[in-house]
């Protein structure tokens, strides 16, 4: 495998160690992407839902399409596409959030996830921003971290 594709179960976090333990329990996870900071760390959950926010030049290859990333844009992946992100820079940066169907399900969005068109299978999985969508999109993956890090049960 060439050093600068990696798999999409691979995530990093500037934060602390997403632990599949954490995520089986809670069913939901937030971090920020950073691989300048820490190193790689392998995550091999494929039973979880992805949102992330790029910041860096890279690729995500599907199976019947690539889509490059320039500037800061939107993802959504689903635990039944699988797909490979190709880094066009040494580094990853961005948000990233996690989440389970269960979680989903506990909180009766199960049924909207699968409809949604975000998610689907052929769907348009990834939205390049503008500079003030990326602001505005940045800001609620902070106010998430800023949350997640509290005692409140959300």
């Amino acid at each position: 495998m060439d050093p600068q594709v990696a798999p999409a179960t691979q995530a990093v976090t500037s934060h602390q160690a997403v632990s599949a333990q954490e995520l089986k329990l809670k069913g939901f996870k937030a971090y920020e992407v950073d691989t300048s900071v820490s190193p790689s760390l392998a995550y091999r959950r494929r039973d979880f839902y992805k949102v992330g926010l790029v910041t860096s030049h890279c690729t995500v290859h599907y199976a019947d399409r690539s889509i490059e990333l320039n500037g800061t844009c939107l993802l959504f992946a689903n635990p039944h596409i699988p797909y490979s992100v190709e880094l066009h820079e040494p580094w990853l940066k961005g948000y990233s959030c996690l989440f389970t169907e269960a979680y989903m399900r506990e909180n009766d969005r199960s049924e909207s996830l699968q409809q949604s068109p975000l998610f689907k299978v052929g769907g348009t999985p990834i939205f390049h921003l503008s500079e003030e969508q990326a602001a505005y999109a940045k800001d609620i993956f902070r106010k998430i971290l800023t949350e997640q890090s509290t005692e409140y049960l959300y």
